[in-house]
């Protein structure tokens, strides 16, 4: 989760593409969708929870894990980046997002009541489609 979330602060930088260390944040996270299993001291893996679609973003999960790293090419021409997005787009209907979880405090308010359609995420999911478009 801390390295998806640099990631994410990053990706307001111009000369993102040039630094290494972010190449290689982006290496971890993608290796991640490998092993699945916790390889942090934060001991965050890739279980049932970690494929609900949550909405907003908030924790590790599927849903957040492909909009950030699909702010970098170098993720997005990724095999592994692919299959995860395959995975997501298993749960897209009609090409609208359901949310499976929320924030309980949240959980009330129309934009992202769980299990039904939420038009911020769908537009999200869409944000990530238009950069894969890019290439």
């Amino acid at each position: 989760m801390t390295t998806l979330t640099v990631l994410d602060a990053f990706r307001y930088t111009h000369d993102r593409e040039k630094m290494e260390t972010l190449h290689q944040a982006i290496e971890f996270l993608l290796a991640h969708w490998e092993i699945r299993q916790p390889i942090s001291p934060c001991h965050y893996g890739m279980g049932t929870l970690f494929m609900q679609t949550e909405y907003p973003f908030r924790g590790y999960n599927l849903f957040y894990y492909l909009y950030v790293l699909s702010f970098y090419p170098a993720a997005r021409k990724d095999a592994r980046f692919l299959e995860a997005l395959q995975q997501f787009e298993s749960k897209v209907q009609n090409g609208n997002v359901i949310v499976e979880r929320v924030v309980p405090k949240l959980g009330k308010l129309n934009f992202c009541k769980k299990g039904q359609i939420s038009p911020f995420a769908t537009q999200r999911y869409q944000e990530i489609l238009a950069r894969l478009a890019e290439e």
